[in-house]
């Protein structure tokens, strides 16, 4: 209250500017938020691609040699969900493991030496080493994380990818990239509009796409590698480990709060992994909020719902089988089992490579360390 009263008293003569910064948006008070206080805010969203690979050019810099591009463009590729002090974690890791594999005894013993940092080149297996015991900050949360499809699933489910991101272009214009989503808008609340003459259209009505098919259909990688493409906008899960772990009284509560903020930072994406099972745990409360939300939404609000369920519609009846249409009541892509090329094309794939000769190590056995020279020992300290 102190600080309410403190930042409703001051002049309008534009010499105090007051800024905050928080990782937790959603435990704020929203009296904070209103106009004539934190009115302006700015919302940073995790980097794409091609912004990760801009931070790990900035903090490799300085490094001789410098990576290569093919390098740089391989761990942005790699590294998705990664914010900016992971990339630089990343950098710091791949970095001491390789001095670790090289001056081991600088780290083994307790005597000082001098070690000439120009002369150390981290190489590809360090990133490797350091990617392996790494994990992003928003990879700890408990909702689902956004991924590229697993090389490994790319037969069977690439093509079903394309149908699911296809689906998603047609109801959800910002699919394409960040800065075709941006320009789309008109203003900071603005939704995306057609100006017709004087008449302004919605050019979406409140977009939602279920995936939905037999346990085993390959739900969950779809759903990351949908989320992935769409890492340009804000992401938010309404699986119930979120709404558990937000830490408000009741998850009508958290589901609630979590809406209203995808609201306020368009382009947004809410995600409801596991829908079916969804609904079978939540209450008459938890359902009847999440359906007056989404209905309350403005018709051409940039705001994707997107679902997956492991049982097929035609599989759910009675109030199971309302609940989802309820929430679900259009788009609707069925996920079947892949076909007999399909997995054809991943068995011999697989065969290929059991077959194929073992890969030589670019280093089979590991180099000895260096000789060392010990530090001086500091000067004495002043009387």
């Amino acid at each position: 209250s102190t600080l309410l009263a403190l930042m409703d008293g001051l002049d309008s003569r534009g010499q105090v500017i007051l800024i905050g910064a928080t990782n937790r948006i959603d435990s704020l008070d929203a009296a904070l938020r209103r106009p004539g206080r934190f009115d302006r805010e700015l919302q940073f969203a995790l980097p794409a691609a091609a912004a990760r690979e801009q931070i790990l050019r900035i903090h490799t810099s300085a490094w001789q040699p410098p990576l290569p591009p093919p390098l740089l463009s391989e761990l942005a590729t790699r590294t998705h969900g990664f914010c900016g002090a992971d990339l630089k974690a990343l950098c710091a890791e791949a970095a001491l493991r390789r001095l670790r594999a090289e001056f081991p005894q600088a780290f083994e013993e307790e005597e000082r030496y001098v070690i000439d940092v120009s002369s150390v080149a981290v190489v590809r297996q360090d990133f490797l080493a350091a990617l392996a015991v790494l994990t992003p900050a928003s990879h700890r949360s408990v909702g689902l994380a956004a991924a590229p499809l697993p090389p490994h699933l790319e037969p069977l489910l690439a093509h079903t990818l394309q149908q699911a991101l296809a689906a998603v272009g047609r109801i959800f214009p910002p699919l394409g990239s960040a800065g075709a989503a941006r320009s789309a808008f008109r203003g900071t609340g603005a939704g995306l509009c057609v100006d017709v003459g004087t008449v302004s259209y919605p050019a979406v009505c409140r977009p939602r796409l279920l995936l939905h098919g037999a346990a085993g259909n390959g739900q969950t990688p779809l759903a990351a590698a949908l989320l992935h493409a769409l890492e340009h906008c804000h992401l938010y899960s309404l699986d119930l480990a979120s709404l558990a772990a937000a830490g408000h009284a009741t998850a009508a509560e958290a589901c609630a709060r979590l809406l209203a903020e995808a609201c306020r930072t368009p382009p947004a994406v809410v995600m409801l992994p596991n829908a079916d099972g969804w609904l079978s745990c939540c209450d008459a409360t938890l359902f009847a909020t999440l359906c007056s939300m989404l209905d309350a939404l403005p018709a051409g609000c940039p705001l994707l719902f997107l679902g997956t369920s492991h049982t097929p519609l035609d599989h759910m009846e009675g109030e199971a089988a309302d609940r989802m249409h309820a929430l679900f009541p259009g788009d609707q892509l069925p996920l079947a089992h892949p076909p007999a090329a399909a997995r054809e094309l991943l068995f011999s794939r697989l065969v290929a490579d059991a077959r194929s000769p073992p890969v030589p190590t670019s280093h089979p056995t590991a180099p000895p360390p260096r000789t060392l020279r010990k530090a001086p020992p500091p000067p004495p300290a002043a009387p």
